[in-house]
């Protein structure tokens, strides 16, 4: 049932983030976006995630930017403020396709 409801958690949030990426993405145009961008807006705009675990959240945002049909940026990097710094998606840039 554990697993069950991961992955019904994981669908809505990707339900509600996959727009918003893919927004961000094309107003930002070549300079590209990062998933702190996803989770400033989504923060600064009420947002409210199934899940409130960090890592689960870092997994996710990385999940969105794919699921968004968002091209990662080879060799481009941008240091982020507030997402911690585990794994590559987290500083990845990535661009409208």
């Amino acid at each position: 049932m554990r697993t069950v409801d991961r992955a019904f958690r994981l669908q809505q949030d990707l339900r509600v983030l996959i727009p918003i990426a893919r927004r961000l993405a094309r107003k930002a145009g070549p300079s590209g976006i990062t998933v702190e961008n996803v989770q400033r807006w989504a923060d600064n705009h009420g947002v409210l995630l199934a899940s409130t675990d960090r890592g689960y959240r870092s997994r996710l945002l990385g999940a969105v930017m794919r699921a968004a049909g968002l091209e990662a940026v080879r060799g481009v990097w941008r240091r982020t403020t507030r997402v911690g710094t585990k794994g590559g998606n987290v500083v990845r840039v990535w661009r409208a396709a």
